[in-house]
């Protein structure tokens, strides 16, 4: 009896460490987002000497440190914990944080953005399975669906609309140093939240055979169902229709001749309508069809730009809008798409390889898109991201709606990673077999 009610006491102090634990990780992910220096990063950078085409290729130099990063540390994440991953990436933001405060050159901003890419390649993905993995240990079992992926973006983009209220407000009444000065202070909070994270029990990779992990992790992505394959690539390379508009609005602003210190408070107007788009996400499942949904998240971000390129302020930032709801949307969508399909030990690593694939695309496009501000102006530039986000969503959306119409597999969240490799041995052996009796039969004849 004594026994028994000792192991009641350890699942009621689990369960508890586990409640906690919600609010920890999304303590985490609230301060490592809340940048006071995104809604001014352009001007940042320009203080520093910079040109655009140069914080293009500032931001290339980055994406790759993260895509060469993004993997390992995924993989990394899976194998030995989240908790470690997320303290090492948590260490490396409050380094970069300091380091922007020194910074002053190109040379000094690429060592900047280095260590940011640390930690933004540590954090992503650890954050959301490990936020995942505690919802499933407290309600999953029970047949509830996790609300991770809507909780962290919703919190997400609460932060980044509340640091640009900040950031306007300290704008008003100080100046550039000052922002950064006091985002160095506040980027080492996630460290300290990091340390009471507690770790729920889950099935692990095995260590003895890395090669053999990541060609299962590649297959059970690629090629264990269309619907999720498209809903992989999607998620890797359609985010990039909706990330230009980051680096390029403010430098809009800038020849609109909005007042620095209003841009914190326009970009905290356009974070919070994303908060909603992802917010109302997976409601919209219910009230509105299929085609609806993804015509949205593939159309907004095209006319938006087309906006930017045809109209002035007012109606631009209308244009905005559109293209942050659908950020919401998508991004929310498309995540939930695939973490609802895959099994919690490969998690932190599948969403490393989407975040790998965007990051390697924008490093390639980014300096491109560069280039053509300085050779033709805003406009041009403005009506390229239109162009190549259109041709973008053709090759992924309307695959991944056909595949949804054509494949309404259940989500594979419950299988384990030896099932799945059952299941690719009888497609081996079954393909092995039909060639073997084709061959039988070509002889006969």
């Amino acid at each position: 009896m004594t026994e028994q009610v000792k192991q009641e006491g350890l699942v009621e102090q689990s369960e508890k460490r586990l409640r906690r634990n919600l609010g920890l990780i999304l303590s985490v992910s609230f301060f490592q987002v809340f940048s006071l220096i995104m809604p001014v990063i352009v001007p940042i950078f320009e203080s520093r000497g910079l040109s655009l085409s140069e914080i293009l290729v500032l931001q290339a130099i980055f994406g790759f440190a993260v895509a060469g990063l993004e993997v390992p540390s995924g993989y990394f994440s899976d194998l030995v914990g989240r908790k470690c991953t997320l303290l090492v990436g948590s260490a490396f933001y409050g380094i970069a944080a300091l380091l922007l405060c020194f910074s002053d050159g190109f040379g000094m901003l690429v060592l900047f953005e280095l260590c940011m890419a640390i930690a933004v390649s540590f954090i992503s993905g650890a954050d959301l399975a490990l936020l995942y993995d505690t919802e499933l240990a407290i309600g999953g079992l029970e047949g509830k669906r996790p609300k991770a992926v809507r909780r962290l973006f919703m919190l997400n983009t609460l932060s980044e609309a509340l640091a640009g209220i900040l950031a306007g407000v300290l704008l008003a009444v100080g100046s550039l140093d000052a922002l950064i000065g006091v985002q160095a202070a506040l980027a080492w909070i996630p460290l300290f939240v990091c340390v009471g994270i507690y770790e729920p029990s889950r099935p692990k990779l095995s260590t003895r055979n890395h090669m053999k992990n990541f060609s299962l992790i590649l297959r059970l992505l690629l090629t264990y169902s269309p619907v999720l394959r498209y809903a992989f690539l999607s998620l890797a390379f359609w985010s990039l229709t909706v990330f230009f508009v980051v680096w390029l609005l403010q430098k809009q602003w800038q020849l609109q001749q909005i007042p620095l210190e209003y841009f914190g408070y326009l970009w905290a107007v356009l974070t919070l309508v994303s908060s909603a788009g992802g917010q109302v996400a997976h409601h919209l499942k219910k009230f509105t069809p299929l085609e609806t949904r993804l015509g949205f998240v593939a159309l907004a971000p095209v006319i938006g730009y087309l906006v930017f390129a045809s109209f002035g302020p007012v109606v631009g930032f209308f244009g905005a809008i559109g293209i942050f709801a659908a950020r919401g949307v998508g991004i929310v969508l498309l995540r939930d798409a695939v973490n609802s399909r895959i099994p919690s030990e490969i998690r932190a690593t599948a969403n490393s390889l989407a975040s790998f694939g965007f990051r390697i695309a924008f490093a390639l496009v980014g300096p491109v898109v560069g280039f053509a501000f300085e050779v033709g102006g805003m406009r041009v530039t403005w009506l390229l991201v239109a162009g190549g986000s259109l041709l973008l969503n053709l090759g992924l959306i309307l695959p991944f709606y056909h595949a949804i119409k054509s494949h309404r597999h259940k989500p594979t969240r419950q299988l384990h990673l030896d099932l799945i490799e059952r299941h690719q041995r009888r497609l081996a052996r079954s393909s092995i077999q039909e060639a073997s009796a084709e061959e039988a039969l070509a002889q006969r004849q």
